[in-house]
């Protein structure tokens, strides 16, 4: 049994169902136990931010690591996504990353040589450590 499952996928919004469909049956072949609507926001978020700031193919990779399930996307929109706060939580568009933030145990952005990987950690059903106390100053860096 490999340890991880990937998909490429157009980068469009009409796509993202089947993204957290294949996300949901890449944890299940991985034998991760994660909460399955965390799972399904997590990627359906990260998608949705490569579908919506460039066109051509994103890849989702769904691995295990130490103490969780480890979802990323890979796109190639150099530009980097941030933590949004105060009254933006209220505009369109920007809560993606503060539900991604909540929901997963750590998350991160890296750039690539061409364009960027988004990840997050979501915790399995047995790992009781899930970290409530987030550093929105480490965008790029792992709790």
């Amino acid at each position: 049994m490999t340890s991880a499952r990937s998909i490429r996928f157009p980068a469009d919004v009409a796509h993202l169902a089947s993204v957290r469909d294949f996300a949901r049956d890449a944890a299940a072949d991985l034998g991760a136990a994660v909460d399955a609507n965390d799972l399904a926001v997590v990627v359906g978020e990260l998608a949705a931010n490569a579908a919506v700031h460039q066109t051509g193919e994103a890849q989702l990779r769904v691995s295990l690591v130490d103490g969780g399930l480890q979802v990323e996307v890979r796109d190639t929109d150099p530009s980097m996504p941030g933590v949004v706060h105060g009254d933006a939580w209220d505009t369109e568009g920007h809560r993606g990353l503060l539900l991604v933030d909540a929901l997963s145990r750590a998350w991160g952005v890296e750039p690539l040589d061409r364009g960027k990987r988004v990840w997050a950690v979501l915790a399995l059903a047995s790992s009781t450590d899930r970290d409530d106390h987030h550093d929105d100053d480490q965008l790029a860096g792992r709790r």
